[in-house]
């Protein structure tokens, strides 16, 4: 398609968190309170689904669940799903808005306060492959499994060798080639491995080793992949910054692509 897909979110005197077709896709807080995401790999052909979770849990596997904490007041969130034209910036009024969500402090109540909107949006890119993986149990066994799979990943990106991820990121790929089709897959594939290689030739360059008292993956997508991140709220492949500079995040979805785990998103 012509347009541009960006879903973006505006929160003022409260942290939210926006998903699109249970996938999440941005926190924000204050000082910073506004986020936009290009969003063309999330969107699926018919109904979609946006949401926005008002003054989520303390983590993200957390994030749903009942606080116990008052909602805010005076406070308010709006996110969308907008359609723009090359050039076009994000937060543009303008923009056609696809599908919004809205929320404004009224009764009091707990929080968090999840307010979703949907609307047919008819055919998009076709469907995704993340959409026919199979559905997952997060329990220990699975846990420690994608802990293995993001240590090949962490000591292979140390090392400045792409093509571990290269191999298990090719649904990604592939999917990020189909949804912005100016860059061919094979280009994208250059550029991430010219990346690795460079990250790896820098001066103290090094990965942060991980630790899994600081996980906090949760399932999303239907329940079809795992969000690694960390109680942090940031991705938990990571570097470990120079002094005065801020980490290389990672954020990977993985999910099962026949006998093992991939990352889709």
């Amino acid at each position: 398609m012509a347009k541009l897909l960006y879903a973006d979110i505006m929160a003022e005197k409260c942290r939210a968190e926006l998903w699109l077709n249970d996938i999440p896709l941005a926190l924000v807080t204050e000082p910073s309170p506004y986020l936009s995401v290009a969003a063309h790999m999330y969107v699926v052909d018919g109904e979609n689904t946006l949401e926005i979770v008002v003054n989520p849990g303390p983590e993200p596997a957390r994030a749903r669940d009942r606080s116990g904490k008052s909602l805010p007041e005076n406070a308010s969130v709006h996110g969308r799903l907008s359609a723009l034209d090359p050039g076009q910036f994000t937060d543009d009024p303008k923009a056609p808005a696809l599908i919004r969500a809205d929320w404004a402090s009224g009764p009091p109540g707990e929080a968090p306060k999840i307010v979703a909107a949907r609307s047919n949006l008819g055919v998009m890119f076709g469907p995704w492959a993340w959409q026919s993986a199979p559905r997952l149990t997060l329990d220990a066994a699975t846990v420690a499994q994608v802990e293995a799979v993001l240590e090949r990943i962490r000591v292979s990106l140390q090392q400045g060798d792409a093509s571990v991820l290269g191999r298990l990121a090719r649904p990604k790929f592939e999917a990020a080639a189909r949804a912005f089709p100016a860059r061919s897959l094979q280009e994208t594939l250059r550029q991430f491995i010219a990346v690795v290689e460079r990250n790896a030739k820098t001066p103290g360059w090094s990965m942060l080793p991980l630790d899994p008292a600081k996980f906090s993956f949760r399932l999303v997508a239907g329940g079809r992949l795992i969000e690694c991140v960390n109680k942090d709220w940031k991705a938990t492949i990571r570097s470990i910054p120079p002094p005065g500079s801020i980490p290389m995040y990672f954020p990977m979805f993985v999910g099962m692509s026949g006998a093992g785990f991939a990352v889709y998103l």
